[in-house]
């Protein structure tokens, strides 16, 4: 992934809005109308929030006549969001706190969460 499709993936994560329908397409794949009233947001709203989404790489798009089912693009990318939507650290493979965790990981005792460090802008840019 290139760093400009990663800052288009942070933008579109950025928004309360679009955050919370990425934590629901993380779980599943979900219709537009099901979305629309799971969310409480006009359609006009929707279809853009999920145009973000898609151009930005984090939604997929089925179609099946006039019906539309999302979901998240990959479940690696389901689990970091969930990951980020509950506040814990990432952990995304290739990142430099990806191995932290996986090292605490076996180190801590499963009732504790891994204590890492937060890593550095640039850590997580390059």
């Amino acid at each position: 992934m290139d760093r400009s499709q990663l800052v288009a993936q942070l933008k579109a994560l950025g928004e309360p809005t679009r955050l919370a329908l990425c934590q629901r397409l993380s779980r599943r794949e979900w219709g537009g109308t099901e979305l629309l009233a799971e969310i409480g947001i006009s359609q006009p709203n929707l279809s853009r929030h999920l145009r973000i989404l898609r151009e930005a790489g984090l939604v997929a798009e089925r179609r099946e006549g006039r019906r539309a089912y999302f979901r998240l693009h990959d479940a690696e990318l389901a689990a970091a969001v969930l990951r980020l939507a509950s506040g814990l650290p990432l952990g995304l493979p290739g990142s430099p706190i990806h191995a932290r965790i996986n090292m605490n990981a076996e180190k801590d005792s499963p009732a504790e969460p891994p204590s890492v460090p937060s890593p550095s802008i640039e850590e997580w840019l390059l």
